[in-house]
């Protein structure tokens, strides 16, 4: 792993999300702080976790962004899985990148690597909300496969109703466990669901006729299109 020479990663987190953004921030230099004790220095690049509620996480980018102008700013979004307007949201009150709970090291690398660029780091969380926004308004005129799932991602659901843990459904599909995690990530995001109970309810009130990609003469199934 890289790390950036001159540049420490400030990261400001409650008590119980530290440890983990230790391991995740390893290979970086970093400095932990809590949200009381961020101090007036302003750092180059702040790690913090994106509150709930969007008046919270507004407020609080407003109150840094005028301290710190220079400063560059990724959101980590473990206490909940931001919905499209929140995303947005976050990106115009100054985020630059946003990463899920399952994101790994090498992920929050590459957002650090571009957002010191001043570029946002588009991942799945970021190009998913813009997709989805071109579509409403018809600026991206293509078909969608939102709310379409794949034979894989199928059985995933129904191995989890089944009562498996994820790490049954990566033994049984041969995958990791944190590939489970993203693809059902990803699958929350698709289907515009919150929580697997969410997606399973989903799941069994469509008949669910998986994309065979590019080039494929079968039809979109319009029960299948969540827009």
């Amino acid at each position: 792993m890289k790390t950036f020479p001159d540049t420490t990663l400030t990261i400001v987190a409650p008590a119980w999300a530290q440890a983990w953004l230790r391991q995740l921030a390893a290979p970086l230099t970093f400095r932990m702080t809590a949200p009381e004790e961020i101090g007036q220095q302003e750092p180059a690049l702040l790690l913090f976790l994106v509150p709930t509620h969007a008046a919270l996480f507004e407020r609080q980018m407003r109150e840094w962004t005028a301290r710190w102008p220079a400063c560059r700013f990724i959101g980590w979004t473990a206490a909940h899985r931001p919905d499209d307007s929140d995303i947005f949201r976050l990106i115009n009150a100054g985020v630059q990148a946003l990463l899920p709970e399952t994101s790994d090291s090498e992920d929050l690398y590459r957002a650090c690597r571009d957002v010191l660029q001043g570029d946002i780091h588009l991942n799945c969380h970021v190009t998913q909300a813009m997709l989805h926004f071109l579509r409403r308004q018809q600026i991206l005129k293509t078909k969608s496969t939102d709310g379409l799932m794949s034979p894989r991602e199928c059985r995933m659901v129904e191995l989890r109703r089944e009562g498996k843990t994820a790490e049954e459904i990566a033994d049984r599909l041969c995958l990791s466990r944190k590939t489970v995690d993203k693809l059902f990530c990803e699958l929350y995001r698709k289907t515009g669901t919150r929580n697997f109970f969410e997606l399973l309810k989903t799941y069994e009130q469509r008949t669910y006729q998986p994309w065979a990609g590019p080039g494929s003469t079968e039809p979109f199934p319009a029960t299948n299109s969540l827009r």
